[in-house]
């Protein structure tokens, strides 16, 4: 019988035949072997699935659309490795990717996840984000939750490769969670075992394009600043039996309003990407009520005031041309 391949590529996909394909080549690029491939059409309405097919790709079809946890779950129960990759199916590996992960794996075999940078790319694939990856981020390695709970440092799924063995049983995954749905699953893995980031230089490209979930996330607000649509995941983190246990209850406390003020604090990023600069600084103000020392956010802010990014600044925020 052939054994497990070492890691496996998932690629959850929704209504998105115009990059998929170029996802699944960033896989075959990859100087490291032992992978296997999967796609997950979590009820595309466009030819995701058929793009897919064309590449060469395992694709498992899901007759209507679930949500991110849902297709990965799928695409998990798909494959028999031994670590996992989430490839969002708009973003391209780097061709030493999966060599890396490997290798970091290997140097650590206690991790539950290794991890390394993203480097941004416009909508048709130009590369424009630093190298370095983004600015003042946090890339702690060792027991990484408390970190993870107040902000996570992960933009893009892409950027971790798990050990299956310490990602949570499936059937225990809370699949209707819709947004934040990489840092609830990051928490969960955190909970197993410490992170390891693996060193300088990207792993992924993560793409920004303003019809992405993110960005349409941050456009869809009344006047008033809200995360309403993101508490779901921050209650389900917040209630997890291994956190719960592991602070006191006023820790918990102190972690859940650092939470709530980077969801703001995201999302008024994010609206500064789109150029909604009004709503950006609302956002923003919010999280910084709560967390008046972040410098990231502060910095943020700042550029939320100026009437357009500057150039040489653009990198290093992801700010959409407009």
């Amino acid at each position: 019988m052939r054994p497990p391949p070492r890691i496996a590529v998932l690629v959850p996909v929704w209504n998105g035949a115009r990059y998929v394909g170029q996802a699944i080549d960033s896989v075959r690029a990859q100087t490291f072997s032992d992978w296997d491939l999967v796609v997950v059409d979590d009820g595309s309405k466009d030819e995701s699935a058929r793009a897919a097919a064309r590449r060469g790709a395992r694709v498992v079809r899901l007759p209507r659309n679930g949500g991110v946890l849902a297709a990965r779950r799928e695409g998990l129960q798909a494959t028999r490795s031994e670590a996992v990759v989430f490839l969002d199916g708009d973003d391209r590996l780097r061709p030493t990717a999966l060599e890396r992960f490997a290798d970091a794996l290997d140097r650590h075999p206690d991790a539950s996840g290794v991890y390394g940078d993203r480097v941004l790319i416009e909508e048709d694939g130009r590369a424009f984000g630093a190298e370095s990856g983004a600015l003042l981020a946090a890339r702690p390695s060792g027991d990484v939750l408390a970190v993870l709970l107040r902000r996570s440092f992960l933009s893009t799924p892409a950027q971790m490769c798990a050990r299956r063995a310490a990602l949570p049983p499936v059937e225990t995954w809370n699949v209707g969670i819709r947004r934040m749905a990489d840092w609830y699953l990051w928490c969960r893995l955190a909970t197993s075992g410490g992170f390891e980031y693996i060193g300088r230089g990207p792993v992924v490209e993560y793409r920004l394009r303003r019809g992405s979930m993110a960005r349409s996330l941050a456009t869809e607000d009344g006047d008033r600043p809200n995360i309403d649509e993101l508490r779901p995941a921050l209650d389900a983190v917040f209630s997890l039996r291994e956190i719960v246990e592991r602070f006191t209850l006023d820790e918990l406390r102190r972690l859940r309003r650092k939470a709530e003020a980077s969801a703001y604090a995201w999302k008024g990023q994010e609206l500064l990407r789109g150029g909604d600069l009004s709503k950006s600084r609302a956002y923003l103000r919010v999280a910084l009520r709560s967390d008046p020392f972040s410098v990231v956010d502060l910095l943020t802010l700042v550029l939320a005031t100026l009437p357009r990014t500057p150039e040489a600044v653009r990198p290093w925020v992801g700010t959409l041309r407009r």
